[in-house]
């Protein structure tokens, strides 16, 4: 009688070994570059003018954490550095804002500007290069002047070069785009301005300076008068 082999139970003793955990997901971390984006538009979204302690309780949370309470000083003053949030002293306390409506408008200015630039750089190029061309048509007063030539090809040379940045700063600027958006902020900027003078009223009489006129008081807090007649500006 032909004998049963014995069969092998299996070996669960690996089968028995806790599973390693999973790895976790490492974290994004933001540059300060980055956080002063995001603190900006976070301000452009509410178009409302914040205290330290109102910006302590909001960022964190329409930041989703990416700015945290701690990190939100530094996060602010990189911003008022680099002109992307307003802060202005009221009584003893700072507060903050930053209106796209004025930040349009300086694009617009700075644009205008680089505009005329770039056309009185052309002409200058025009002149140099009849001053070149007499020069050169001229051969005795181009080997006497042939020192005041090269100066001339050299200052042509950086001429064409700044032109070139300049047109190509233009070129990547959205010109169709920033005239759309003031288009949409002229029908905003009223409201915003009623909401700042809703402001300063409420200012001038919790420090009980009624008496002073609405121009007057932002004289005191050492804003420009091109800026109040900005802010005077309303759009029909």
């Amino acid at each position: 009688m032909a004998r049963k082999k014995k069969v092998e139970e299996p070996n669960n003793e690996n089968q028995n070994l806790e599973k390693p955990p999973p790895k976790k997901t490492k974290k994004k971390t933001y540059t300060i570059e980055e956080k002063g984006i995001i603190l900006q538009n976070i301000f452009s979204l509410n178009h409302e003018v914040f205290s330290i302690k109102e910006l302590e309780k909001l960022v964190p949370k329409k930041s989703n954490g990416v700015i945290n309470s701690i990190q939100l000083k530094e996060v602010l003053d990189y911003c008022i550095n680099e002109n992307m949030v307003t802060c202005e002293k009221c009584g003893i306390s700072n507060v903050y804002y930053n209106f796209p409506v004025l930040q349009e408008r300086r694009d617009h200015e700075l644009l205008k500007n680089q505009r005329i630039l770039l056309e009185t750089l052309k002409q200058q190029t025009m002149e140099l290069n009849k001053e070149h061309e007499d020069t050169v048509n001229t051969k005795e007063q181009w080997i006497m002047d042939n020192e005041t030539l090269i100066k001339i090809k050299e200052q042509e040379s950086n001429l064409d070069f700044e032109i070139q940045k300049l047109e190509g700063l233009l070129n990547e600027c959205d010109t169709d785009g920033l005239q759309n958006n003031i288009k949409v902020y002229k029908t905003n900027s009223n409201i915003i301005r009623d909401n700042i003078f809703a402001l300063i009223g409420y200012i001038k009489t919790k420090m009980n300076l009624f008496y002073l006129g609405d121009n007057e008081f932002l004289r005191h807090l050492g804003i420009m008068d091109t800026e109040i007649e900005l802010v005077n500006e309303y759009d029909n």
